[in-house]
């Protein structure tokens, strides 16, 4: 299992990042900086709840609805005409809306406990294969006083298909130990 990001600009013409995600590790490359970072899984909770895992992430990434959270104790209800499926699983409050697709059109995760919220909005669905993928979503992080916005919007999508990128570091990037 793998998910592989390539970040571009001007269009897509330039890639200024790259990342390659797996359950165990995270590595991304800053093309425009000549950093690199090399994580265990584990960093992204300093951004999240520990709760989100590999899984987690890649339903997020790819407008999916968790499995975690669609469980029989999940109260779920009709609202201004969407699905609302929420509920609280160990400290994590959860609350996924559906689409009239019944897409997942927004998701939020809530631990106040240990005061992490996340919220991803999808929108801009599109045909892939026999199924439907966000064209673009937000996706906003708190974590204490950590804050993270980010607006990502696929230009290509593709689905199942072997894909190899590449992900060797050039010697004269710094590797960043944050």
């Amino acid at each position: 299992e793998t998910i592989w990001v390539s970040i571009t600009a001007i269009g897509g013409l330039a890639e200024v990042a790259r990342a390659l995600i797996t359950p165990d590790s995270i590595k991304i490359q800053n093309k425009l900086k000549s950093e690199y970072l090399k994580k265990p899984f584990s960093y992204i909770y300093n951004f999240t709840n520990r709760q989100v895992n590999f899984n987690t992430l890649q339903a997020i990434l790819t407008g999916n609805a968790m499995g975690d959270f669609l469980i029989d104790k999940s109260d779920v209800r009709l609202e201004n005409g969407s699905w609302v499926v929420s509920g609280a699983k160990a400290n994590l409050d959860y609350k996924l809306l559906f689409n009239t697709l019944l897409k997942v059109s927004e998701t939020n995760l809530n631990d106040a406990k240990s005061g992490q919220a996340l919220k991803v909005t999808y929108t801009d669905y599109q045909k892939l294969n026999e199924s439907l993928f966000p064209g673009s979503l937000k996706i906003n992080t708190l974590s204490g006083a950590k804050k993270i916005n980010i607006d990502l919007q696929y230009v290509k999508i593709d689905g199942n298909v072997p894909v190899e990128f590449p992900f060797t570091v050039p010697k004269r990037y710094t590797l960043v130990n944050n």
